[in-house]
């Protein structure tokens, strides 16, 4: 009789084990996956800033209109691509620290916008002889 009580006991502790185990399990599945979605938030994020780095070289090399204004068009519709990948980020956001640092990402980003249209703004309402606008190089290199 003893015996059969410690044997219950043995199986109800290693119960208890097995479920404690599977509920650790499930919370760091939850948190891996949840990380795991903001990685991949950043990660798009970057690729297409990337992307709109090589259409910003571009666009201030090509002699062709036309496909400025593609190029721009592209750029124009990555940006608010990024724009709703940060807004998503900022709704993941779980703690104090990662808001500070999106907001610092953010801040970051301001600058290199705002260079970046004076640039395009001076390539755009280049001469009329058709040669680039001499401010555009210097204006692009701060870019």
């Amino acid at each position: 009789m003893a015996f059969a009580i410690l044997i219950a006991i043995l199986l109800l502790i290693g119960q208890l084990g097995l479920r404690r185990m599977q509920r650790i399990d499930d919370t760091l599945a939850d948190i891996t996956g949840r990380q795991s979605t903001n990685l991949q938030l950043a990660r798009r994020a970057l690729m297409i800033s990337n992307e709109n780095n090589r259409i910003d070289l571009e666009t201030v090399l090509v002699e062709n209109r036309a496909l400025v204004e593609t190029l721009l068009g592209t750029r124009s519709e990555n940006d608010k691509e990024i724009a709703r990948l940060v807004e998503q980020s900022e709704s993941r956001c779980e703690s104090k620290t990662e808001k500070e640092l999106l907001i610092e990402v953010e801040a970051a980003r301001k600058p290199y916008e705002e260079s970046y249209q004076q640039a395009i703004h001076l390539l755009l309402h280049c001469p009329e002889d058709g040669q680039p606008n001499p401010s555009v190089k210097s204006s692009a290199r701060r870019v």
